[in-house]
Formats: C-alpha cells, structure tokens, sequence
C-alpha cells in the first residue's frame, strides 16, 4: 500500500511513482506529502483512471436498475456521506470521488504540479458521463523553479 512506502528511508528518491485508479481511496493530503518526498527532482508521478463524480453517478444509476440495494447504498456512501465526514470531521472515507482541482489545490502545496493527460481506454472509461468528469488520468512533476 501506499502507506507502506512510509517505511522507506527519505534517501530513496524514484523516478517514477504510478497509481492506478487509487487515489480515491487513499487521503490524498498524506498520499501527496509522501510522495513528495519520494519523488526524484526530476521524477514523474502518473495517475491514471482516477474516479470522478460521473463515475459514482452512472454506477448509482447502473446499480439502481439492477435492483442491487447494496450497490446502490454504496455509491450514495460515495456521493453524499464521504463528502459530509471530510467537511464535518475531517475525516476521508475509505473511498471518495476526487476532482482534478482538488488534486491540484493538494499537490501545489508540496510544490508538485499537476497536468492532465489522456486518459487510456479500458474498460468503459470515458472522460465525461452526463456532464460530469468521470475519469481523469494527470501526470504530476516537480514546478519548474
């Protein structure tokens, strides 16, 4: 996990940190501190299929067709509880919805800068769902001084 990467002595530095399709589940202000300081000068951070509210939006909508009262007790958890216990409690839940202004809010604070990228097709990823992003993929670098 993540977490574990914590462990490792702040000597090691990498060129090139991937996450795909996780940082909705992590608390993205601790993911973004760590890899700060893991990441090489001129290392590269790629985050590929990063959740959006679009994809919580259709999977409440696929869920709710399917009669599946769980899916749909999850995806409402996502869309309407994980926002109320950040901005209640301080809180993230174990999976949230994340937005590219929110990343880039997060990530300028450790001097990373965030720019977005094609997302790659997998699955049925796409970038938008009724008007609203789905996924996003970013690539995250050091700001150029």
């Amino acid at each position: 996990s993540v977490y574990d990467l914590e462990n490792i002595g702040s000597d090691n530095k990498f060129d090139l940190i991937m996450c795909n399709s996780t940082i909705q589940y992590l608390d993205q202000e601790r993911a973004f501190s760590l890899f700060s300081k893991l990441l090489s000068s001129d290392g590269t951070i790629l985050m590929l299929w990063n959740h959006a509210i679009g994809y919580y939006i259709k999977r409440l909508i696929r869920e709710a067709a399917l009669l599946n009262i769980w899916g749909v007790y999850y995806c409402l958890s996502v869309l309407i509880v994980s926002p109320l216990k950040l901005l209640l409690f301080g809180k993230y839940s174990h999976d949230n919805f994340v937005s590219f202004r929110k990343l880039n809010q997060i990530s300028s604070k450790y001097g990373l800068h965030l720019q977005l990228i094609e997302t790659p097709q997998a699955f049925d990823y796409k970038e938008i769902f009724l008007l609203f992003p789905y996924v996003f993929s970013c690539k995250i670098s050091y700001r150029k001084r």
